[in-house]
């Protein structure tokens, strides 16, 4: 069966908003470790100001502490998605492909954690 490109959309979606739910049920059970202290109390850096900004208005717990990082996650997701556009001739391979990208362990650890990479990779996807 050929999936249709509007089914393929809504499935992406809602496997994205599945999985962002899923990070963010993670990212409550994580603790701060002390890198990230680190990053958050003492360096000033972009990561400082993103956990600093996100802890101000959602308060201080560890899903404010990551959710620029997942926010950035989602983002690179989309952007992935709209630049396979132009490379697969086959909906179900561009599909594929997100789907993929999304279940990546670096890319899901990256998202996670309060580092440099899910910045690094957001900026990778919007170049």
């Amino acid at each position: 069966m050929i999936l249709t490109h509007n089914w393929q959309h809504k499935f992406l979606i809602l496997t994205l908003v599945f999985f962002v739910a899923t990070l963010l049920v993670v990212a409550e059970s994580l603790s701060i470790s002390y890198k990230e202290a680190l990053i958050f109390y003492e360096e000033k850096n972009l990561l400082h100001y993103l956990t600093q900004f996100s802890t101000s208005v959602f308060g201080q717990n560890s899903i404010a502490l990551r959710l620029p990082f997942i926010i950035l996650y989602t983002l690179s997701v989309l952007l992935m998605y709209q630049m396979t556009h132009n490379y697969f001739k086959n909906d179900n391979d561009r599909l594929i492909s997100i789907l993929i990208f999304m279940f990546l362990p670096g890319i899901i650890g990256a998202s996670l954690l309060v580092n440099n990479s899910i910045v690094v990779i957001f900026c990778i996807t919007l170049y």
